[in-house]
């Protein structure tokens, strides 16, 4: 965020970070402060992630959680960003099941750990921003543990996107989202272990280990209240 953004929303940015609760009016304001923000960091968050994508005016016939109608504007959609990260989790332990050498399995793990972790990237700012209402995927995941948690960590998201800021469904909602990321991870991992040899993982590395080249994510911090 640009200091003269943060500027000229001084105060509004002030209750979000001190965990006041935002009315209506506030929290609208709030997610288009986020989204503009969002717009303006496109070109530079795009280095980092291959699905960060970008659509045009997405679900104008819908309400979204501003008042208004669908996402205007060019925007990355949340959504289908983290959807295509949990295809990579999926197609990268499929992989990993039919490696025949240890640097493939240390790839692969190393691959399904890095788009794990760019889930939260798309979808733990979705609170903040202006979205349209859950919709599931089109077709059943191939994996059905695995898509389960993904779908219930994407719906509590989308319903904390139409809570008001820090309000406690705001907080009801994030906490049954990270409850099934919790989930979706302990499941990857466990995939993972069941795949490798206790070497190869030791060059592997873990969940959240640099080997991932996954952006730093502190899963110990308390989310605020």
């Amino acid at each position: 965020m640009s200091d003269k953004v943060r500027q000229a929303n001084t105060a509004l940015l002030a209750k979000v970070e001190t965990g006041a609760v935002l009315s209506a009016d506030e929290s609208a304001d709030y997610r288009a402060v986020y989204q503009q923000v969002l717009f303006d960091s496109q070109t530079f968050l795009a280095r980092f992630d291959g699905e960060l994508t970008v659509l045009p005016d997405h679900a104008m016939h819908q309400p979204n959680n501003t008042g208004g109608n669908g996402i205007a504007g060019r925007h990355d959609h949340h959504d289908r960003s983290a959807r295509l990260n949990f295809a990579g989790v999926l197609a990268s332990l499929d992989a990993l099941e039919t490696a025949r050498t240890p640097f493939g399995r240390i790839v692969h793990a190393n691959a399904a750990y890095k788009d794990l972790v760019d889930l939260i990237s798309h979808l733990g700012v979705s609170p903040h921003s202006v979205s349209a209402s859950y919709e599931p995927p089109e077709t059943p995941w191939p994996d059905a543990e695995l898509g389960s948690a993904f779908e219930e960590m994407m719906a509590g998201f989308k319903a904390a996107q139409f809570q008001d800021v820090n309000t406690p469904g705001y907080w009801s909602a994030t906490d049954a989202a990270l409850a099934a990321y919790n989930r979706l991870i302990g499941a990857v991992q466990e995939r993972i272990i069941t795949g490798t040899a206790p070497w190869e993982r030791r060059i592997a590395r873990r969940f959240l280990s640099p080997q991932t080249l996954a952006p730093p994510v502190d899963l110990e911090r308390k989310p605020r209240r």
